[in-house]
């Protein structure tokens, strides 16, 4: 749907530039094709996405905002603590999303490594976000 599209564009804008060492940036699941050229990495996604009407015709959408750090397998977790840390700061400090209304307090942080080919490890921040109010005709 255009609203996640949406969101994750507005993210994105946000973070490009300002996240060091990070030159990739993914609107939605990540895929690499050479990992040597496209790490570190981060992808944003939206999970669990959920609406509610919240008048006549109208519906306010929530869910799982998911950014993840993907990084060389050869790097330790404290790399994607750092970007972590960065990432988390400029999203505290915002600047006027476009489509996100509201970050719920609290945030998810995990771990996960490619397990098939062993080239990259990751570190996914997610946050409960309410975005797009969509006028329904």
């Amino acid at each position: 749907m255009n609203i996640h599209k949406t969101v994750r564009k507005d993210i994105i804008e946000l973070l490009s530039g300002k996240v060091e060492g990070v030159k990739h940036f993914y609107n939605g699941n990540a895929f690499f094709s050479d990992v040597q050229e496209q790490l570190p990495a981060v992808s944003v996604a939206i999970a669990s996405a959920t609406c509610d009407g919240v008048g006549i015709g109208a519906i306010e959408w929530n869910g799982t905002l998911d950014i993840t750090i993907f990084v060389p397998m050869f790097e330790s977790e404290d790399v994607l603590d750092e970007l972590a840390e960065q990432i988390n700061s400029l999203i505290r400090m915002g600047y006027g999303y476009k489509s996100v209304r509201q970050f719920r307090t609290g945030v998810g942080y995990d771990y996960t490594f490619d397990s098939e080919q062993h080239t990259w490890k990751c570190a996914t921040l997610s946050y409960s976000i309410d975005y797009g109010q969509q006028i329904l005709s």
